[in-house]
């Protein structure tokens, strides 16, 4: 029989090193994020990841919240007579109603969203898109029926919830619904992909992705992160001789005539006309039928 003085040094020591354990495991996990301790899954950065896989830049969406405000975008307010839902759908409370709805035309989103889900439980991500889109697999309701919309060809400024399935981290496929109407649809892509794995950025021009990490794609639009400076700076500047013409040795060269430069237009004359662009149109249509107001 074990005297009980050694019994309880025994658990002490026992409690000791499952402490130190615990520690070790919390640094391992600080120190090196990917040495196998399990981390949390980012619904945001899994979105932002399928996204740029979709041919979209960081500047071309932002990640909606319910403080989010979207007066100035008539396109995220576009609702008509195929729309499951009365309103948009701009918060995630608002969401959650639509989803849970037993009756009337929202029922048939909530239905057809359970369908496409089966037992998936989900995060609701919100994003806003600041390039035109296509929204494809569009689906609407007329009376009784759900019918197909085919693909809802969006101006810039739409707004569409995607579900991340947090167990497997990844979004989850041919499911996303338009806020404007409450209508599921299959995916986004931008109206006019770019060619060679290019992305579409803020001002739609087709550019070379900067990072493939989601990461580097979560800070606030217009905020972009600050690049490291690798280069050290010098010790002292170089010195100048300010006592030779045209200041340090710099030669002193004499100006084009004002209004010469190609592109500038000289004073008082009349600039050249310009092309307005056209509007993008914000209908879909399905088997060769336009459909308006969804």
């Amino acid at each position: 029989m074990v005297p009980t003085v050694n019994r309880r040094l025994m658990w002490s020591a026992l409690a000791v090193l499952m402490s130190i354990a615990v520690l070790l495991s919390a640094l391992l996990s600080a120190i090196l994020p990917d040495s196998g301790v399990a981390k949390a899954c980012d619904p945001k950065s899994t979105v932002a990841e399928m996204l740029i896989k979709q041919g979209f830049e960081s500047s071309s969406f932002r990640f909606i919240s319910d403080q989010s405000t979207f007066s100035k975008s008539a396109e995220v307010n576009h609702n008509g007579s195929a729309a499951f839902a009365s309103s948009p759908i701009l918060t995630t409370k608002q969401l959650d109603e639509l989803l849970k709805s037993t009756e009337g035309r929202t029922a048939f989103a909530s239905k057809i969203v359970k369908s496409r889900l089966k037992s998936r439980e989900v995060t609701w991500v919100g994003v806003e898109f600041l390039i035109p889109v296509n929204i494809e697999g569009n689906l609407g309701v007329s009376g009784t029926k759900v019918i197909n919309l085919g693909t809802r060809k969006s101006a810039k400024g739409d707004v569409v919830w995607f579900p991340v399935d947090t167990s497997e981290c990844k979004v989850v496929k041919n499911l996303v619904i338009r806020a404007g109407c409450g209508n599921p649809g299959k995916s986004v892509v931008p109206s006019n992909p770019c060619p060679n794995g290019q992305v579409r950025n803020r001002n739609n021009v087709c550019v070379t992705p900067k990072s493939k990490d989601p990461k580097d794609y979560t800070y606030p639009p217009g905020k972009p992160p600050v690049p490291k400076v690798t280069t050290p700076a010098k010790d002292k500047p170089p010195v100048v001789d300010t006592q030779k013409n045209g200041g340090g040795g710099v030669v002193d060269t004499p100006t084009n005539t004002p209004g010469s430069e190609s592109g500038v237009t000289a004073p008082g004359a009349t600039p050249a006309p310009t092309t307005p662009t056209p509007k993008p149109s914000n209908e879909g249509g399905s088997n060769g039928v336009t459909v308006t107001g969804f």
